[in-house]
């Protein structure tokens, strides 16, 4: 992880260097104070997330919606910050659920459920940002390329889907729950049932159509920010290039999941995409930056508070 971070580190710089700092720097400054109404907009757009993973888990468990909202925080601090393939937050949500009071099989199951729906919604934000790039860049190169990425995608998420409701996956749980039995791991036996309540989850039409939803709205909202920091910075575009920005850069930054914060893919996506829709070099890596500084403006807080959750006592259901 510490070589593909500073892989991604060097690539970054390398990047903002053959832009010129200075040039990259005056269009990043140039947003002032309005990156404090950024970090909001970001707080706002991630809560829709949280409200998403509230909404699947309601008809099964009622945890307090702050609980929901505050560990997405989380969950997305860790991810962005800590060097932990954009999935440890995910296992830090799942055990912090468990903690205040959430059955250990349904808390293991919500998280693969919600992480489901979110990886397919930013599929779906990701078409249309897709065909939306067709229809406004000339680039027929990158438009081939992005959409080669797109077909290779589409099954790899269509397998990870029908896994999770298969007895392939009923098996992979009767094989952990062997191995918590032989190394007397009190915590990983907790899970038995998982698979069953992952079932429940995707049989329950009103928390489905809730979390696609509220997941399809933080995603939109991603786009909202970019527009908004290059508003800022006093380089305005049209909300369509916004989303196309916010959904292939962010696409991108997926793919390289190894890559710690996606350190070097969202700076190149940026780059490429923005050149293709007029965007100037030290804009495109200057937005980049800002969204950077946002999540770490908005993820060190949570990180700090971290310990006092992971000590927390159960806390009750609301009735």
């Amino acid at each position: 992880m510490a070589l593909l971070a500073s892989a991604g580190l060097a690539i970054t710089l390398y990047l903002i260097a053959d832009a010129g700092f200075a040039e990259v720097g005056d269009a990043f400054t140039r947003a002032g104070w309005g990156i404090a109404l950024i970090v909001l907009y970001d707080v706002s757009g991630l809560s829709f997330a949280g409200l998403a993973w509230f909404v699947l888990l309601r008809p099964f468990w009622r945890g307090r919606p702050f609980l929901f909202i505050y560990f997405r925080w989380l969950r997305e601090a860790i991810n962005n910050m800590l060097p932990v393939a954009q999935v440890g937050g995910d296992v830090v949500g799942a055990r912090l659920l468990t903690a205040h009071g959430a059955p250990a099989n349904l808390s293991v199951a919500g998280i693969l459920a919600d992480k489901t729906i979110e990886t397919v919604d930013q599929f779906l934000f990701t078409i249309a940002g897709f065909v939306l790039f067709l229809g406004r860049s000339g680039d027929a190169g990158l438009g081939g390329s992005l959409g080669l990425g797109l077909v290779i995608a589409a099954p790899l998420l269509f397998t990870f889907v029908a896994i999770q409701n298969s007895r392939l996956f009923a098996g992979f749980e009767r094989l952990l729950l062997k191995l918590a039995d032989r190394m007397r791991w009190e915590a990983l036996g907790r899970i038995e049932g998982m698979h069953a309540a992952l079932a429940s989850l995707y049989t329950e039409p009103v928390g489905l159509a809730g979390s696609f939803a509220c997941h399809m709205l933080a995603w939109v909202a991603g786009a909202g920010q970019v527009w908004l920091a290059l508003h800022f910075m006093g380089h305005p575009i049209a909300f369509r290039d916004a989303f196309i920005l916010e959904s292939l850069g962010q696409a991108a930054r997926s793919a390289a999941f190894l890559i710690p914060g996606g350190l070097g893919a969202q700076e190149g996506a940026f780059l490429l995409i923005g050149h293709a829709i007029g965007l100037p070099a030290d804009y495109a890596l200057a937005l980049s930056l800002i969204k950077r500084t946002s999540q770490l403006l908005f993820g060190l807080p949570l990180l700090a508070s971290w310990p006092f959750f992971r000590s927390a006592r159960a806390a009750p259901e609301v009735p």
